[in-house]
């Protein structure tokens, strides 16, 4: 049994003897639940800004390249690169001292942040997918540090859309943000 827990709201979907690397995404009918991917403004420069948020993401994960940024196709062949907890944080100044899409102020997100990303009507993965081609099942770091042990970071996983925190030495997915 996975839950999906986001604003109060628990879905609960069984899934009997499936691996979650051979699960497509599965989203529930959107009668049952608000479309939560309107509002996105996709511009031609592997960048899309969130219009509830006011959030701009990089449509790629980090190691992922788009190559037609009008399409949003993210592709190296692979499914990215990872970081430990520290290293991403790091990437952002990476991307800045070259900048991306002429903004050079990329940051890791908060947990609040990148969980905006998720919905509640999907899983494997939980974030529109025609937006954020080739995101990850697997968690994705934030920039929160977890209070409770100063070992230990905020991720958001992907699979199921939900947070919970993990040790910072772990090797995860990043996908940078800004606030415009």
């Amino acid at each position: 049994m996975l839950k999906l827990k986001k604003s109060g709201v628990i879905l609960s979907i069984i899934l009997a003897g499936v691996s979650n690397h051979s699960i497509a995404q599965t989203c529930l009918a959107l009668d049952q639940y608000p479309d939560e991917w309107t509002g996105y403004t996709v511009h031609n420069n592997g960048t899309v800004t969130d219009g509830t948020t006011g959030l701009m993401w990089k449509v790629c994960s980090e190691g992922l390249s788009s190559s037609d940024l009008a399409s949003a196709s993210c592709n190296t062949g692979g499914s990215g690169a990872t970081f430990t907890w520290t290293t991403a944080l790091q990437q952002a100044a990476t991307v800045n001292s070259t900048g991306f899409a002429g903004h050079s102020d990329w940051r890791l997100p908060n947990v609040e942040e990148l969980n905006t990303l998720s919905a509640n009507n999907c899983h494997a993965p939980a974030i529109n997918e025609t937006i954020f081609p080739v995101t990850s099942s697997l968690r994705y770091w934030t920039s929160s540090p977890y209070a409770g042990a100063n070992t230990e970071a905020w991720t958001v996983n992907f699979n199921l859309g939900e947070a919970g925190t993990i040790a910072r030495t772990s090797t995860y997915p990043v996908r940078l943000v800004r606030t415009p």
